[in-house]
């Protein structure tokens, strides 16, 4: 486990959602900068997740942690068996603003965003799954963070994101702002990039997260796309410090 130290606050849910940064969305390949949501600080949480409709591996700026990528064999114009690729990565944001320069060697359209949480902090990498669906992951803490992003190889939506183990319930729909819930996944944005116009087939990106009230398994990670395609489920789990 990845593990950075932070005095937590007390109580089984120390985190608090500061925001999202808004959608990056390219047609264009090669390296990209993104954005980092309004009102961050030292000590913040950012989690940047990204979806693209190419086999290019996205690597992260130095800084980063890298929690899973899946890339796969697919185009920007499969139309019938889309397959998505999805990337996840974290950073603590020290005193000054870190570099959103992400980089790739070609590849087609992409969308990035990047999240912001007040809170303790360490990572665990879930497997990523070419269905919606991922492997179970386990938190070693009470008030872990749970961020799933899903992946979408169509510009679609999704919902139910849900952890079979957790007793969680499904999440409702995206641009939710409360904090992270221990009683159910709250989506946090759903953006998509349009057929055609250099997009092709589109594709789509939506995160959720909630909090594991105590150390356990969290069973088998799911969420519901809105049309059939390959799609892609990414998670992640911070454990807060004592």
């Amino acid at each position: 486990m990845l593990g950075f130290k932070h005095r937590q606050s007390g109580g089984v849910n120390p985190w608090t959602y500061v925001g999202a940064s808004t959608a990056f969305i390219t047609a264009a390949s090669g390296n990209f900068t993104a954005t980092l949501p309004a009102g961050t600080q030292a000590g913040d949480l950012l989690v940047a997740s990204i979806v693209t409709r190419d086999a290019q591996a996205v690597n992260a700026p130095a800084g980063w942690t890298r929690i899973a990528q899946s890339t796969t064999g697919n185009g920007i114009s499969d139309a019938t068996t889309s397959i998505a690729s999805g990337h996840m990565s974290f950073i603590v944001r020290g005193a000054g603003a870190p570099s959103v320069a992400f980089t790739r060697s070609g590849g087609g359209h992409l969308i990035c965003r990047i999240v912001a949480y007040r809170g303790g902090l360490s990572a665990t990498p879930s497997d990523a799954s070419t269905s919606l669906t991922a492997t179970e992951i386990s938190s070693s803490r009470p008030g872990s963070l749970i961020v799933m992003a899903a992946a979408l190889a169509r510009p679609t939506s999704a919902s139910a994101f849900n952890a079979a183990g957790l007793g969680t319930a499904a999440s409702g729909t995206g641009g939710q702002t409360a904090p992270p819930s221990v009683s159910e996944f709250l989506e946090r944005f759903e953006s998509s990039a349009p057929v055609g116009g250099g997009f092709e087939n589109g594709c789509a990106l939506a995160v959720a997260d909630a909090v594991i009230k105590r150390p356990r398994a969290t069973g088998t990670l799911q969420a519901t796309a809105g049309s059939s395609a390959r799609h892609v489920l990414i998670a992640g789990i911070f454990a807060p410090f004592d």
